[in-house]
């Protein structure tokens, strides 16, 4: 008997699927695209694209450089001296290391990185590359230089995308409320 009921149970619900859920509201689509923001961005705000842009090459390019440059046995001032040097002579790899291939890779990042957004224009690339450098340094474990000044363009990002959401399910309900009113006109019209 249990298998004879659990094999009608499926069949009806094979035969007879439970109704799609309804489509999402319109309150629904903007909250979801506000939660999307980090919650302190909300009360703060969030940084414009200029401002990003402006405090990029002295807040993550020059100083993830610096990180990644200094040496994997030196993580103290002679150290930092050392990464300091090296990218002022613009050396690709710490000075003192011997195979810096994955100091060179990250470089690399970097300045792909570094491209996409000075050169390009494009934040969410610049993003998505420097997303691909480690979050702490991998001899020292000292955290990333371009941590915040990531969560501030992921939250550009965000915002940007939020808004876009908005202004396309506004113009969905104007779309709504024109097409509702000519129906009304059309209706009235030929009531006359």
């Amino acid at each position: 008997r249990d298998a004879l009921s659990t094999t009608t149970t499926l069949t009806t619900t094979l035969t007879h699927p439970p109704p799609p859920p309804p489509p999402p509201t319109s309150r629904d689509v903007v909250a979801t695209a506000l939660e999307a923001l980090p919650s302190e961005k909300l009360t703060v705000g969030v940084p414009e694209i200029r401002h990003l842009e402006a405090r990029y090459r002295d807040r993550v390019e020059k100083p993830a450089k610096r990180w990644l440059l200094v040496p994997r046995d030196l993580d103290g001032l002679l150290g930092h001296g050392l990464a300091y040097l090296a990218e002022l002579l613009g050396l690709s790899a710490p000075l003192l290391d011997g195979d810096a291939s994955d100091v060179k890779a990250h470089l690399a990042t970097l300045d792909a990185a570094s491209r996409a957004l000075e050169h390009d224009g494009d934040l969410k690339a610049c993003v998505t590359t420097l997303r691909r450098l480690p979050t702490a340094h991998p001899a020292t474990n000292q955290p990333s230089p371009a941590l915040d000044w990531l969560h501030d363009a992921h939250a550009r990002l965000a915002a940007d995308q939020a808004a876009q959401i908005i202004r396309a399910k506004t113009s969905l309900l104007n779309a709504e409320q024109v097409t509702l009113a000519s129906s009304h006109y059309h209706h009235h019209q030929k009531s006359k």
